[in-house]
């Protein structure tokens, strides 16, 4: 058995397991050489596949190569969270933007960014999605997941005395007092 750790952009794309890996003949000796898999689109962290007659050789009369198994390793991504098709991407706004809406860039797997419309009124915890722009589900590469745009409201760890005197005033505007 062996681990095949990949990138989430393996499991957009799909890869090959071609690493050399060593197995035992049934003479006693080792031999090595490249199984050269397929791994499909849509992978999950944990599935395993088999390379029939990949793995060790049994000993005895004649021993026949048992079968190697693959394990996939997917490793954790810098700004996204797996959530089997879907991808999380947190993404955080000042309370103006909430307030005011905007638009922000969204990063894609393989590197290309969306424009993204966050409506004037969004509410804090509001989840945005990007259609069809997550993860292949496997063996059906047409069929693909969303990625989830988390929004979440900056808090500042810290203001300077202006900001202090501004958020004052904001506190006795008629526009933010409860209802």
């Amino acid at each position: 058995m062996v681990t095949f750790p990949i990138d989430l952009v393996d499991v957009l794309n799909g890869s090959v397991f071609s690493r050399t890996v060593t197995r035992g003949l049934s003479n006693g000796t080792t031999q090595s050489y490249q199984p050269n898999l397929v791994i499909p689109s849509g992978v999950k962290h944990g599935e395993q596949f088999v390379k029939g007659r990949g793995g060790h050789y049994s000993q005895g009369h004649g021993g026949m190569a048992g079968g190697l198994i693959i394990v996939i390793a997917v490793r954790p991504h810098d700004i996204f969270i797996r959530e089997g098709a879907d991808l999380i991407y947190n993404h955080q706004l000042n309370f103006h933007e909430f307030i005011e809406g905007t638009d922000i860039m969204v990063p894609l797997l393989g590197g290309k960014k969306a424009k993204v419309k966050v409506a004037s009124g969004t509410k804090s915890d509001a989840i945005l999605s990007l259609k069809g722009k997550g993860l292949p589900v496997m063996h059906k590469s047409s069929t693909r997941g969303n990625i989830l745009v988390h929004l979440s409201v900056y808090i500042p760890k810290s203001i300077d005395k202006v900001d202090q005197e501004i958020l004052e005033s904001i506190k006795k505007s008629k526009s933010f007092v409860e209802v």
